[in-house]
């Protein structure tokens, strides 16, 4: 069994006017030391693709934010990511085959919460990470499994729907460089 980080196991900070929801089962297993998270996610995505590459660039015209994309070596599977420096708006889409993206986005989420969460993946040992904001699970998040071999990143949408993939260790931190780039004004608003 698992022990949950205290400061991730506080109820939703929700201040504002949208009614807070309850956690998902699974969050409210971890959180009852009931379920090894990491252990559950790995047999209910058992076949997820390892993105093996990491090109970013910024968008047409701009010079802060940008787009980052993850790939499998076959082509076959891949992430967008989006980062709107002025908006803090970040989107996670992946898609499977060219046929069907999903879209996670991540907002409201506070200098805080990007720190932590990258504090956490950055770490040389075996653990997990939630990128989340106030809203925690009322908004789309995701969850990072982090092996020395991998780091796995699944993603929920409030919609219903869910994603996962593989990131080797070079893929997973070049993506932490750049959005350490892009979130650095207001990282050092934290330090």
């Amino acid at each position: 069994m698992t022990t949950a980080h205290t400061d991730i196991t506080i109820p939703s900070r929700h201040t504002g006017t949208q009614p807070a929801l309850e956690a998902p089962i699974l969050l409210q297993q971890h959180y009852q030391g009931r379920v090894d998270l990491v252990s559950e996610l790995v047999a209910r995505y058992p076949g997820v693709p390892l993105m093996t590459t990491c090109k970013t660039r910024a968008y047409i015209g701009r010079t802060d934010g940008g787009i980052a994309t993850l790939q499998s070596s076959d082509g076959m599977a891949a992430i967008v990511v989006e980062q709107d420096v002025e908006s803090r708006l970040l989107q996670f889409s992946y898609t499977f085959g060219a046929m069907q993206t999903l879209h996670f986005r991540m907002d409201a989420l506070s200098a805080l919460d990007r720190a932590h969460w990258l504090d956490h993946l950055r770490r040389e040992k075996d653990g997990v990470a939630f990128l989340w904001g106030e809203y925690r699970w009322s908004r789309d998040y995701l969850i990072c499994a982090f092996r020395r071999q991998f780091a796995t990143f699944y993603a929920f949408s409030v919609h219903g729907f869910e994603s996962a993939a593989r990131l080797t260790p070079e893929v997973k931190n070049q993506l932490l460089d750049w959005l350490t780039a892009g979130w650095q004004a207001d990282l050092q608003t934290i330090e």
